[in-house]
C-alpha cells in the first residue's frame, strides 16, 4: 500500500460498505427468514461488523488486542443502538433490546476472533513479507 490517499480507503472502506448496507438492509419493510431466526442473523452480521472495525484499526493503530476490541464491541454496540432507532421508524419493522442485545454480542465475537487473528495468526502468515501488509509506525517525529 505505496499510495497515501488509497491507505484509509483500503483501511475504512469496507468497514464503511458494510455499515452501509446495513443501514439499507434495515429500511427493507420485509427481509426473508434466516435459518436460526432474526437473533442470529443479527449474531453473524454484527460479528462481521466487529471483525472488519478491528481489520480497521489493527492497522491504522499500534493498540493491543484488548482495546481493539473494546472499542470495536463499542462501535457495534452504538451502530446496533443507531440501527434499531432507524428501524423503529421503517414500517412493518420494530425495534428490539434481544436485537440490540444480539447486535452486541456479535460485535464482541467478532472483535475478539478479529484481534486473536490479526494478532497471532497474521504475523505468521507469508501475507505480511509478500505483499508488505504491515501495521502503521507512528513517531513523534515526520519522515523526510
Amino acid at each position: 500500500m505505496r499510495s497515501s490517499w488509497l491507505r484509509p480507503v483500503w483501511l475504512y472502506g469496507p468497514t464503511c460498505a458494510y455499515c452501509a448496507l446495513i443501514f439499507a438492509l434495515s429500511a427493507q419493510p420485509v427481509l426473508p427468514s434466516t435459518p436460526g431466526g432474526d437473533k442470529v442473523a443479527h449474531l453473524v452480521a454484527y460479528s462481521l461488523l466487529g471483525l472488519l472495525t478491528v481489520r480497521s484499526l489493527f492497522f491504522s493503530t499500534r493498540w493491543g488486542p484488548w482495546p481493539l476490541i473494546a472499542i470495536s464491541t463499542v462501535f457495534g454496540c452504538i451502530y446496533g443502538l443507531s440501527d434499531e432507532f432507524h428501524q423503529s421508524f421503517v414500517p412493518g419493522r420494530d425495534a428490539s433490546r434481544l436485537d440490540w442485545l444480539a447486535d452486541t454480542v456479535g460485535a464482541f465475537l467478532g472483535s475478539a476472533l478479529g484481534a486473536w487473528f490479526f494478532a497471532k495468526v497474521w504475523p505468521q502468515s507469508g501475507l505480511v513479507r509478500r505483499h508488505g501488509l504491515v501495521r502503521r509506525r507512528f513517531t513523534s517525529r515526520p519522515r523526510p
